[in-house]
Parts: C-alpha cells; structure tokens; sequence
C-alpha cells in the first residue's frame, strides 16, 4: 500500500485550463481569438484534440461561429489556442464552447459581445439648433356651447427646452 501511495504521489499532476479569450470580434471581419492554456506542464495539447461547438447555455443557434479552426499555438513562449474563422462575423454575440479531449477533458464556455467595424468616413459636423422656432399653428375658440366655433391662425414662439405644460401655462392660463 505504501509503495502505491509513493508512486501516485511521484506522477506529474496535468491541470490544465482555459484563459480568457482575447482579441475583439468585429462585425464584417473574420474571426481571430487567442485563448491562453492555462497550467501546462510538458507537452500541451495537440491542435486535433481541441473541439469548437455550441455552448451548453446557448441563446441563439446562430451566434456559433461557421467555419471555425482552432490550433494550438507554442511559439513565443506560453501555449494558447488560435481560434479564426474564413468568413465574417455576422451576428453582434458570439458564443461557443472549447473542449480539450485527448486525456485533458476540459471545456470552457465562451460568450463575446461583437464590436462595430471602425469607420473611416468622416461624419459632418452637428450644427446647432436655434433657441427659438417659429410655428403657425391653428388655435381653435370655443363657442357658447363648448364646441369649436372658428379657426384662427396665431403664432407660436417655442424655446428649446419647452414642455407641453410651460406651453399651456403660457397660452391657456386658469
């Protein structure tokens, strides 16, 4: 028994996990995540270990990227995982979820919100509003029974930051 516990204890322990993924997503753009393996010690996983599916909390079907390729990325020092696609995002999430198999058997889900393409158009300047705007509006009298009996036509003046009830306390007073 002792002998046993002596060589269980002697055997590297793998615990191997899953970073954040880093790297924004941006609408129109092909994917390119990188994904840091976490606690490697020895060889990492190989790239046809690695499995992309759908999350096992998933909103939506279609937030699951098409066409994914993941790889295992050992150049320049710590182990990650390179997750691309071909074809551009299209949906503004993106959820899936990463299983390392082959002895590993560790899985993460991923939800990431997608960001818009930056513009390079330049947009005109705002112009600012006048502080007063002129409207002809029809002001309707009552007549002995209550009900309108005439249209005239007055004008308005309106400030910017008039509410309908500075309006009516201005016009329609008691």
């Amino acid at each position: 028994m002792g002998l046993l516990l002596a060589i269980l204890s002697a055997s590297p322990a793998w615990a191997l996990g899953l970073g954040p993924a880093s790297g924004n997503p941006i609408l129109g753009q092909p994917l390119q995540l990188q994904i840091p393996l976490l606690g490697v010690s020895g060889r990492p996983p190989e790239s046809k270990c690695v499995f992309i599916s759908q999350s096992t909390t998933r909103i939506d079907n279609d937030y699951l990227p098409r066409d994914v390729r993941s790889v295992v990325d050992t150049d320049g020092g710590s182990p990650r995982l390179l997750i691309t696609t071909t074809t551009a995002v299209r949906q503004p999430i993106i959820e899936f979820q990463v299983f390392i198999a082959c002895g590993f058997n560790v899985s993460r889900d991923y939800l990431l919100m997608v960001e818009l393409p930056p513009t390079s158009v330049a947009r005109p300047a705002p112009q600012p509003a006048p502080a007063q705007v002129a409207i002809a509006v029809p002001v309707q009298t009552a007549g002995s029974a209550g009900l309108p009996d005439g249209v005239a036509q007055k004008e308005i003046i309106l400030e910017r930051a008039m509410t309908l009830e500075d309006l009516g306390d201005l016009h329609y007073q008691g």
